[in-house]
């Protein structure tokens, strides 16, 4: 795993590992192989030689091959002598001379047959497919703090230390109030006490 070298102020991220990117965010994405496409979220095959890419995710034949011609999602040869194309991939034999075609079946009169019909002669190469899509792996790599951050998380840290310090200060001159306040009470207490056993205390104006 291959680790940021390089400095960073609040937050430092690793880097991507042999064979992944990063996107515009945190995130590491697989690259994609030789002979594939990347379209996000997938890897997807490149068209085989011959085909391109005119609409996404579909590769077509650029052109059939000489004296082939495509119908459909085929290459075919063209319909032997004397047979007309029926569909994408039939040839139907003419009606013979002096007969005429009606709905596939060769009239003269009353009389009849059905013509022959046979497959057209492909190449089974398609016209198009959909090639291979593999989806790719990503992950968030670990993300460590910067020298920056560390400053301010220390300077924090210290303010926390003095403010604690700061309070406890206070608490302890309040106890320390507290308890010089009850020592002379105390004392008054007993002073007055003494002086009411000693029997010195005289009603005003008496001499």
């Amino acid at each position: 795993m291959s680790t940021n070298k390089k400095p960073c102020n609040f937050i430092c991220q690793e880097d991507c590992r042999e064979g992944y990117i990063k996107d515009k965010a945190v995130t590491c994405w697989q690259k994609c192989g030789p002979g594939e496409k990347n379209t996000g979220l997938f890897c997807r095959k490149r068209c085989k030689e011959g085909y391109e890419g005119k609409t996404e995710g579909v590769c077509w034949f650029d052109k059939c091959p000489a004296g082939t011609k495509k119908s459909g999602a085929l290459c075919y040869e063209p319909c032997p002598y004397n047979h007309k194309e029926i569909g994408t991939s039939l040839c139907r034999e003419r009606c013979r001379s002096g007969y005429n075609e009606v709905l596939g079946v060769c009239w003269k009169g009353f009389k009849s047959y059905v013509p022959k019909t046979v497959p057209r002669k492909s190449d089974g190469k398609l016209a198009s497919y959909v090639p291979k899509s593999k989806a790719k792996h990503s992950y968030v790599p670990a993300t460590t703090m910067g020298l920056y951050r560390k400053i301010l998380l220390s300077v924090i840290g210290v303010l926390v230390v003095i403010g604690l310090v700061i309070k406890l200060g206070d608490f302890f001159g309040v106890v320390k109030s507290f308890v010089v306040n009850t020592s002379q009470i105390t004392k008054a207490v007993a002073s007055v006490l003494r002086g009411g056993e000693s029997g010195t205390l005289r009603r005003p104006g008496i001499g």
